[in-house]
């Protein structure tokens, strides 16, 4: 099939695995237009940019876990494979890459009571990474601190500390 794979309606053709090499410089929207049809996708085997391949695969407390970390890891198990160095390549690009493999869930690895919502906090809690929870979750509402520590979040935290699991609950915690 010859098309662009961001517009695709991958939802047309039955259950999936997908193995490919995919533009870095798209990396991200394909990988979130294969989880959009995560229905039908089973695993993700790609090989892309070094530096993205350990975002996806971070862990809490990691310079590299952020929101595309959560996203992810929300919908799929990564894991990273290996490292293909540059000079692996010709022409020689500039970066490392890395073979990240994906396994899809059949149920997210959180469960929250509105998903909107917690994509929100997430977005919200990395948009000023390096302040505390309270301070970047302010839009949330004036009462945010009390509602972290009802969560058993400690309000000084920074969101790259916070587990998808404590993300879910201080989710579930704020009022709809």
């Amino acid at each position: 099939m010859h098309g662009d794979a961001l517009q695709f309606s991958y939802e047309a053709i039955g259950e999936f695995r997908v193995v490919a090499n995919i533009p870095y410089y798209i990396t991200t929207p394909i990988i979130f237009r294969l989880l959009d049809a995560r229905k039908n996708v089973k695993s993700m085997t790609l090989t892309i940019q070094k530096e993205v391949a350990e975002r996806i695969v971070a862990q809490p407390g990691c310079k590299d876990y952020g929101v595309l970390t959560i996203m992810i890891q929300y919908f799929a198990q990564p894991e990273l494979k290996f490292i293909i160095p540059k000079e692996a390549f010709r022409p020689m690009p500039k970066v490392d890459s890395a073979v990240v493999h994906m396994n899809i869930l059949e149920q997210p690895c959180v469960t929250v009571k509105d998903e909107k919502m917690f994509f929100r906090l997430v977005k919200t809690a990395f948009s000023q990474r390096r302040k505390t929870l309270s301070n970047s979750l302010k839009s949330f509402g004036t009462d945010i601190k009390d509602v972290m520590i009802s969560a058993g979040i400690d309000p000084q935290r920074r969101p790259e500390t916070l587990s998808i699991g404590e993300f879910a609950r201080l989710s579930d915690s704020l009022p709809n």
